[in-house]
């Protein structure tokens, strides 16, 4: 089962803060309710925007897979950048294509050591709103990445939680076997 998940996160006077998230079951509905959320937020505070794609596991209690299909930034002046689309190349205004696409080629999923990735964040006294925010990811992706057991994101998603907290991407690495369950 697909859900997709939306959000958007302000950046009043310095403080990123979730303002609004939400399910949708397609993908064109989640974004179109994204971007009516960025809308609403006042110009002049600088916002970010998200449709993240989440595969059930079969217990339909934990998420197989999380693929960040839009990810959008709105500056001060209210001019809305489209950053990426779900292979993570530029994107000229919103999802390339269906998501569930089968031409796309497979990512390369790293296992992480969630219980690092939380122990360095709350070593360095660093909200998750904050690390998500300056990370570019969504909450509910760093939520998976400290809690589950062994979890996976992209090369560049783990790249650039490590960047962000001054760390080798390699120090977030699970070491641990694969479960074989």
């Amino acid at each position: 089962m697909q859900l997709f998940e939306w959000g958007i996160a302000s950046n009043a006077s310095g403080q990123p803060g979730l303002n609004v998230v939400g399910i949708s079951g397609s993908a064109p509905g989640a974004q179109a309710q994204m971007l009516a959320a960025l809308d609403a937020v006042p110009v002049r505070i600088r916002s970010r925007g998200w449709v993240t794609r989440l595969v059930l596991g079969d217990d339909r209690l934990t998420y197989d897979r999380l693929d960040t299909l839009v990810l959008v930034n709105r500056d001060g002046d209210g001019l809305v950048q489209w950053l990426t689309d779900a292979d993570g190349s530029p994107d000229g205004g919103g999802m390339n294509g269906n998501p569930a696409d089968p031409v796309r080629q497979p990512k390369q999923m790293i296992a992480v050591d969630g219980r690092m990735l939380l122990g360095l964040r709350q070593a360095q006294g660093i909200s998750r709103e904050r690390l998500a925010w300056d990370a570019g990811v969504s909450v509910t992706t760093l939520v998976r990445l400290e809690s589950q057991p062994r979890p996976q994101c992209l090369g560049r998603t783990l790249t650039r939680l490590a960047d962000v907290l001054g760390e080798n991407p390699r120090a977030l690495v699970s070491v641990a076997p694969p479960d074989r369950g």
